[in-house]
């Protein structure tokens, strides 16, 4: 670019820098599998694309969170009809087509 003005004339020149957008790939991680609490609850994490929903589902508990900016997800989620013993399916999917399965167990009633 060539401006010119009373004193002459100057060239300027510009660059764009365009950032890459990284690929997240989806992952889900179950962080105990069992739990003996009062209300028993487990915890997942992973990645996911930045952004993205994040649904944690079982017949016992649920959940929703979102990605963050560099694609990691956290969420708790309680299970407080749970029977005790019986072993069940909890389901983790996210906006971006991820999907992962993984079994929880309530140990006890708790501590009383």
């Amino acid at each position: 670019m060539v401006v010119e003005g009373e004193g002459g004339r100057a060239e300027f020149g510009f660059y764009w820098i365009v950032k890459e957008a990284t690929q997240v790939d989806f992952t889900a991680n179950q962080k105990y599998g069992s739990c003996g609490e009062a209300v028993p609850y487990d915890k997942f994490f992973g990645t996911a694309a930045p952004g993205s929903t994040i649904w944690v589902e079982s017949p016992f508990g649920s959940g929703t969170t979102t990605a963050s900016e560099s694609g990691e997800w956290f969420i708790r989620v309680d299970f407080p009809e749970a029977p005790v013993g019986e072993s069940f399916t909890v389901v983790v999917e996210s906006s971006d087509g991820g999907r992962a399965t993984f079994t929880f167990v309530r140990t006890a009633e708790g501590d009383k």
